[in-house]
């Protein structure tokens, strides 16, 4: 016996956040005081097959750095990481939300190929500087006192 099932795949996540989830967001997070981290990548030519959109914390640098269509975006000042670089596992597969299946490289793909009208919102964090103490490289928040997106490098708190 087998069942077929056919449909759209319609998703929202929502981390430490059950309900109310914005109607525009893919991917939320609750009131906590979290980042999203990043694995540094050291060597960015060896991102060849990276794709517009794609967003990388440069562990060389210290910086977060942005594909569009013409290339990397020049690296924001920051100085160099701190703290122990963790190693990624070379697992090409990733976590795709909002679709069954892309096309795009990465760990972490939200949404669909084209069309998609739903994004990621970021960990909204007031002064991260005052509340996120000893955090690790490469972690992204919102920072909605200073509406500012902010990166700790290692060192400081960048805007990005």
């Amino acid at each position: 016996m087998s069942i077929s099932i056919f449909g759209t795949i319609q998703a929202q996540v929502g981390i430490d956040k059950n309900n109310n989830l914005g109607k525009s967001a893919l991917l939320e997070f609750g009131p906590q005081a979290r980042g999203i981290r990043l694995s540094p990548i050291e060597n960015v030519g060896n991102m060849s097959n990276a794709i517009a959109g794609t967003i990388i914390f440069d562990g060389k640098s210290g910086s977060f750095l942005y594909k569009d269509s013409t290339g990397w975006s020049t690296p924001k000042s920051g100085g160099a990481t701190g703290g122990h670089i963790t190693t990624s596992d070379n697992n090409s597969k990733g976590v795709i939300i909002g679709d069954v299946k892309s096309s795009a490289p990465g760990i972490l793909i939200l949404g669909k190929d084209s069309g998609e009208t739903k994004a990621l919102v970021l960990p909204n964090v007031g002064s991260p500087e005052f509340k996120m103490l000893n955090p690790p490289a490469g972690l992204i928040v919102y920072d909605s006192d200073a509406n500012l997106v902010k990166v700790w490098n290692g060192n400081t708190w960048t805007n990005f």
